[in-house]
């Protein structure tokens, strides 16, 4: 007697199962710290180091720390620690130093900006705000500067840019200087705020009338007050002093 043949319904389920099963294989393995290799999980190398040696059978892969002047910053399997980069810059300054698991930064310092000139790159000094570059600087790092132009100014920029013009419909309430530009508002909002500053004044001069007023009451007040009773107490001795002598 033969063995009857299995369903395709049946086999389909199996293959399917099993798929399901590589599948979840696959998915647990940890993608920050692991990698997957022949159907199962090896585990990467740290920040700090490089693979030596993928793993084998039970064996874990093998990592060696990053030589000094070498970096990596992240879980890697096979990628070798890389070079630190140095200041090539002229002038610039280290801002954060090379290790194991990260790279050196480096920055021009504040108060000079980068520039290239041929096959060299420098941190030239800033022009100060009012001053414009008119000419870039050399190994001594000096940027050349003068003062911008009537009618333009600078922030520090170095660029020398035009003033804005006021329109007919608007006043200067800031004039055009060689370290800012000119200030325009619209002479219908500077009345507005000209009669606020105005009502503001008037009703603090009200307040100091009232309140020099109620001073000067609450004063008179008192002094009426003090007289009353002075005279009270005097008119009590006078008439004491007279039922003594009867």
């Amino acid at each position: 007697m033969h063995p009857r043949p299995i369903p395709a319904v049946v086999m389909m389920f199996l293959q399917l199962g099993l798929l399901s099963l590589a599948v979840h294989a696959k998915e647990k393995c940890n993608d920050t710290t692991e990698y997957e290799d022949d159907g199962k999980c090896c585990n990467k190398c740290p920040p700090g180091t490089s693979m030596t040696k993928k793993c084998e059978g039970s064996k874990n892969s093998s990592c060696a720390k990053c030589e000094d002047g070498y970096y990596n910053h992240e879980y890697s399997n096979f990628h070798p620690c890389e070079v630190c980069a140095s200041c090539s810059v002229i002038g610039q300054v280290e801002v954060k130093s090379c290790t194991k698991t990260s790279n050196r930064v480096c920055a021009c310092p504040n108060g000079t900006h980068e520039v290239t000139s041929g096959e060299l790159k420098l941190c030239c000094s800033n022009c100060s705000p009012g001053e414009k570059i008119t000419k870039e600087c050399g190994v001594d790092l000096r940027t050349n500067c003068t003062p911008c132009d009537d009618e333009t100014y600078s922030n520090g920029s170095g660029i020398c840019i035009p003033c804005t013009k006021c329109e007919s419909s608007e006043y200067e309430i800031l004039p055009c200087a060689k370290t800012n530009d000119r200030r325009c508002e619209p002479k219908e909002r500077v009345r507005h705020v000209t009669a606020s500053k105005q009502q503001t004044k008037d009703d603090a001069r009200v307040n100091d009338i009232v309140v020099f007023i109620t001073a000067a009451f609450v004063v008179v007040a008192g002094v009426i007050i003090l007289y009353s009773q002075f005279k009270c107490r005097r008119a009590s001795i006078m008439d004491m002093e007279s039922s003594k002598t009867i």
